[in-house]
């Protein structure tokens, strides 16, 4: 386990976020095309053009956010497994950092701890979970 893979399942977040922005941008430009267009508009013309490329690309981007939440569930599921060795308060801190994707300040809020104390749990429960500072390997894995 390496700390850049606990933060993937952050970005894939952030990537579902950013498509479903896209997605609400391309339905404004579609519903806004579809009130402009009238009974007598044929397939040929040029707002019937606009109209078709703006459903293929909105079909493109819900099959891109389909994969980024299958991609999301199956890193949140193996983070799970990761951190389910952990005691409560692991679990809990790991969960709201990894997870959640909550803010230090917004943990320390939470938990109501100090800190420094906070960042001695993660780091006890970083090492509990195989996370060897920031390098990214196993400590096992040093020969």
């Amino acid at each position: 386990m390496t700390k850049e893979r606990l933060y993937q399942y952050k970005w894939i977040r952030e990537n579902i976020k950013n498509l479903q922005n896209r997605l609400l941008e391309i339905d404004t430009k579609l519903q806004h095309i579809t009130s402009e267009l009238q009974q007598d508009i044929v397939q040929t013309t040029k707002d019937s053009d606009k109209w078709t490329l703006l459903i293929q690309r909105k079909i493109d981007v819900e099959e891109l956010i389909n994969a980024e939440i299958t991609n999301g569930l199956e890193e949140m599921a193996y983070i799970e497994n990761t951190i389910s060795k952990l005691d409560e308060r692991g679990k809990f801190l790991m969960r709201l950092r990894y997870i959640d994707c909550l803010k230090w300040e917004e943990i320390v809020y939470k938990c109501h701890y100090e800190w420094a104390q906070m960042h001695r749990i993660h780091a006890t429960c970083l090492k509990d979970i195989g996370v060897h500072k920031n390098i990214g390997y196993y400590k096992q894995d040093i020969k």
